[in-house]
């Protein structure tokens, strides 16, 4: 059947994908290390930033007082975000595809250390990133754009990354 055909292809490019990753992540990738146990005491104290673009951190007023809130990290890396989130007080669960990104944090069990290039990036046209969001009933409250070494060609003509920050309006 055309539909078991589908589900085979994307289970393939999943494991694919993940695969890939366990390569990365095994050869140091620095999106797949996890934070180190100052940063998580930093955290803990208040002090914190994470990053979704190589180099400019995500505006802290995007997140508010994470104390008690619950956090999903989907596609969240090597324990870099997520970790973050629970020593700053979130309830947080984590889930990547490569095999030490299956992790679950929590603040009140938050290990001092997190133990545990032929991927596949998820991403997505503006119009289905920015669309989606607003059919989705979505308001984009926050934007912001970064480059990323490795696209230099792309500098001045358009940003290599960015992210948004959207939320539901009552």
């Amino acid at each position: 059947r055309r539909e078991d055909r589908e589900m085979d292809s994307r289970r393939s490019s999943f494991e694919r994908n993940r695969e890939a990753w366990n390569r990365l992540a095994e050869a140091g990738n620095e999106w797949t290390r996890p934070v180190s146990p100052e940063t998580i005491a930093a955290a803990r104290q208040g002090d914190w930033s994470v990053f979704l673009t190589p180099s400019k951190p995500v505006p802290r007023e995007w997140f508010g007082d994470l104390r008690g809130k619950s956090v999903l990290g989907l596609a969240s890396g090597g324990g870099q975000q997520c970790p973050i989130f629970a020593a700053a007080g979130a309830e947080v669960t984590s889930f990547d595809a490569f095999d030490r990104g299956e992790l679950v944090f929590s603040s009140r069990r938050l290990p001092t250390v997190v133990e545990t290039e032929d991927t596949v990036e998820f991403s997505h046209t503006f119009e289905a990133l920015i669309g989606g969001q607003l059919a989705a009933g979505l308001a984009l409250v926050g934007f912001y754009e970064d480059e990323w070494a490795k696209w230099k060609a792309l500098y001045g003509v358009a940003p290599s990354t960015f992210a948004t920050r959207a939320i539901r309006l009552p």
